[in-house]
């Protein structure tokens, strides 16, 4: 593998860890006046969900090559994407940008 395609899927790897806590935020927020079993069947199939998306993406990218360094760097792309809150970013961004004009 030559180094255009690993920088490739580090940074797709990075994005999709980003766009995986967007996801889980999101969830969790529709999810949270359910019953227990239908969250956990729900969380489930989310999970395989994104695991399958991983998956075409990377044979989309590198023939399916999956790499140790690129998962760890999904999970990072995880951990920044809960630090940042990137939910309340988006909100206000919203207010800015939708803005009824007088």
């Amino acid at each position: 593998m030559d180094y255009r395609l690993q920088l490739l899927s580090f940074l797709l790897s990075f994005i999709f860890g980003i766009v995986l806590a967007i996801v889980n935020q999101v969830f969790l927020i529709y999810i949270r006046n359910k019953y227990q079993v239908i969250r956990y069947l729900l969380a489930t199939f989310l999970a395989f969900d994104l695991a399958m998306l991983y998956m075409a993406l990377m044979y989309k990218t590198n023939e399916g090559v999956v790499h140790i360094y690129f998962i760890l760097v999904m999970f990072i792309g995880v951990y920044i994407g809960n630090k940042v809150n990137i939910l309340s970013i988006l909100q206000k961004f919203r207010k800015v940008c939708c803005r009824k004009k007088k």
